[in-house]
Formats: C-alpha cells, structure tokens, sequence
C-alpha cells in the first residue's frame, strides 16, 4: 500500500510502556539520556539527542484524535556489550538509538518507533539481522504472550531489506496482538511496534506508520 498521508484512527488497545531511568521533560514528552555503556566514554550530549529523535516520527505525523507522545529516549547504539563488529564500529563511532512512544487515550492503544544509525549499510544489514534477538521485552505490559510467528513483512518504498513478527497475548482486559516491524533504510536500522486487542492494529496500519516513518528518514 503506497504512502497516502497521516495514519488514521483505529480501535482500543492497551499495553505498558517501558520504563524509564532518568528522565528530563523534552518537547514530546519524558526524555531518557542513558549513559554510555562503559566508563572512559564521554556521556550523550543532550544536542546529539535531540538532533537523533527529530528523525522520529511525531504526533502531527500520526493525525488522528487523542494521540500523544509518551515517552523519549536515546542510547548509544551497540551498548548492550555484543561482540558483533558492526555495534563495535557502532560504539567507537558514539552512533546513538533514538527511541519514542505514543499512546491515544480514547482507544488505549500505543504505538513506538526506533531508528537506530550505524556506520555503514552493510553494518546496518548485520545489524537488522540481529533484530529477532534483541527485542526488548515490555516489562510493564501485564500481558503473557501465548504465541508469535514470523511473518512476510508488508512492502515499503524506498527499503532495503525488512523483517516481521506478530505476537498474540492474553491479559486482564483480553486477547491481544503486537506487530513489530523492522526495516533498514541507508545506514540506519528501523523498529516499529504497534500493539492493541483484538483487530486495534492490521498490517496495512503498521505499513503505512513504518512508510511514514521511512520518508523521514529521505
């Protein structure tokens, strides 16, 4: 489905959002500056940060009623420790992960996006084949997933390779689905999560966010 403007409204959903460590009011919401991941590094610089998490989408790219912006973040990309030559690159180059959520109080329902830089495409390409094991857990959520599967990821403009997965979960307020969506564009790698009961969020939603999401980025 092409790109045909802001992302529509949708029906309920609910589902916990990360939680932060320390936090600073930003422009969109709660903003995390975390650490570096190992001493001897110079921290982020707040600058870095913003410029990053201006390549995010915003609420005025999502339309709709009720939308807002949750929560920021910003980390230095490969600080989790992996081995992999592509966050070593990352981490001596201080590429940083720019993170944001959204929530639509009406519905419940949330929504975040990633972009992740890297130093090369190549770089990116390993990076997004690592994306499966590296999903962040939601340790807010009050959910239990009771089943995930990959699936064929729905096609985007001006992409260079993708990846999908769809968990269902059973909670308190019923069955759930989350949809996570990875792509690479350039030197940067791309995860959005979309997350609600029921049928809150199709695939043909999730694209048209990721493709809004992948212009920014042009």
């Amino acid at each position: 489905m092409p790109h045909t403007g802001r992302y529509r409204d949708g029906p309920p959903e609910r589902t916990g959002a990360p939680s932060p460590t320390r936090a600073r009011a930003g422009h969109h919401g709660r903003v995390t500056w975390r650490p570096r991941w190992a001493s001897g590094r110079a921290p982020i610089r707040p600058n870095d940060a913003r410029r990053e998490l201006a390549r995010l989408l915003t609420v005025d790219d999502l339309g709709g009623f009720g939308w807002r912006a949750h929560e920021e973040r910003a980390w230095e990309t490969g600080r989790s420790g992996d081995e992999a030559e592509w966050a070593e690159r990352a981490r001596d180059a201080g590429l940083l992960t720019v993170w944001r959520s959204f929530d639509q109080a009406a519905s419940h329902r949330q929504l975040w996006v990633q972009a992740s830089r890297l130093c090369s495409e190549d770089d990116a390409a390993e990076a997004l084949g690592a994306v499966p094991d590296r999903m962040l857990r939601n340790l807010r959520a009050q959910v239990d997933v009771v089943g995930e599967r990959a699936v064929a990821p729905p096609k985007l403009e001006g992409v260079d390779g993708a990846w999908a997965r769809e968990q269902r979960t059973e909670g308190r307020r019923g069955t759930g689905v989350a949809r996570y969506l990875a792509f690479r564009t350039g030197a940067t790698v791309v995860i959005v999560a979309a997350t609600g009961l029921g049928a809150a969020w199709t695939w043909d939603d999730v694209q048209q966010v990721a493709q809004l999401q992948a212009d920014r980025l042009r």
